[in-house]
């Protein structure tokens, strides 16, 4: 500072330096990033509206941009706000900074005797040096123990270590539950393939239990219940029937028949009741109506008189009841369900 602006305060110097050279805030703004209140604010030497973690940051950055010594400002501002840090030095340190050097003492003449001023001025400048080294110091405690104590409760922030955690953890419970649902799946379709297995056993001992009974068990009126009927049909044969006439039967497979006849008074006889094997021949001679029980349509060619019938029997696994009529030739057939 020189000694004509010595009466002035370095922020209204700054300002005067700035109108000086013509330099507008808003310049001074856009090339610092700071904020143009915050420079009006130093301007007016109102430094308790600004931020007090940026104060001096962005006061040696104004300095700068105007081509002023940022350290002469800065101690300005330290004398201006009345900062007085602990000292940093121990009192050794002091009295050496202070204490003259008589090592290498200087005879004092005329020539170099110096100017009172500039000594005045050079003490106080090597104060305000170790005051602002007091005074950082003291910041940078201030700021260790506010981190500090921003991080001494760090379980209640998402660091990333817990980030991680989260993540992690709930991957886990997904897959966890991806291969639960897999597994409930692998085991519903092995319980419905044992179902089917079972259905199929069940199928296959019925099959096996109606195959035994039919090996072991004779024609019967409970084989053609009334609730088992399907259908009725009734034929005139167009061929010429001779009396007496040839019932006959041959078996394709293993079957069961039921074979009876009316006699001449009128009474139901019967011819035969039994299992025949497969590729038997029955034969039965008669005058008068005849009666047969048959348990598979598939199962047997019928003839008369060496005349077939089959066709009327039809191609379905059912039980039939029929009945022949010599005289007018009517065959009689009646289909039931097993």
């Amino acid at each position: 500072m020189d000694e004509k602006n010595a009466d002035k305060k370095f922020f209204e110097e700054l300002r005067l330096i700035r109108t000086n050279n013509d330099i507008d805030l808003h310049e001074i703004s856009e090339k610092t990033k700071i904020n143009i209140k915050y420079l009006e604010l130093i301007e007016k030497g109102n430094f308790d509206a600004l931020p007090n973690i940026y104060v001096r940051l962005f006061i040696r950055s104004y300095a700068q941009f105007l081509g002023a010594d940022p350290k002469l400002i800065l101690l300005e501002y330290d004398k201006h706000t009345n900062i007085s840090p602990r000292s940093i030095f121990s009192e050794k340190t002091k009295k050496q900074t202070l204490k003259p050097n008589i090592s290498k003492p200087e005879i004092l003449s005329k020539d170099n005797i110096p100017n009172k001023d500039n000594l005045i001025e050079t003490t106080n400048k090597e104060i305000n040096i170790i005051k602002s080294k007091e005074y950082f110091q003291k910041k940078s405690n201030i700021i260790k123990e506010n981190k500090k104590n921003l991080f001494a409760d760090q379980q209640y922030f998402f660091s990333p270590a817990n980030i991680f955690k989260i993540i992690t953890g709930s991957f886990f419970i997904l897959g966890v539950y991806l291969i639960v649902g897999f597994l409930s799946r692998e085991q519903e379709k092995n319980i419905n393939s044992i179902d089917d297995i079972a259905n199929a056993q069940s199928e296959i001992i019925n099959s096996t239990t109606n195959q035994l009974i039919m090996d072991n068990a004779l024609l019967s009126s409970e084989d053609f219940q009334s609730e088992k009927l399907i259908n009725k049909k009734s034929f005139k044969l167009k061929h010429k029937i001779e009396i007496p006439y040839t019932f006959q039967i041959i078996s394709k497979e293993k079957t069961k028949l039921y074979v009876s006849h009316e006699n001449n008074e009128g009474k139901r006889i019967e011819d035969c009741n039994k299992i025949v094997s497969k590729d038997s021949l029955l034969k039965f001679e008669n005058t008068s109506n005849i009666y047969f029980d048959l348990w598979n349509a598939q199962h047997v060619e019928i003839s008369i008189n060496n005349k077939p019938i089959s066709k009327y029997l039809g191609k379905d696994d059912v039980l039939i009841r029929g009945s022949f009529e010599p005289k007018n030739k009517n065959l009689y057939l009646e289909f039931f369900s097993h």
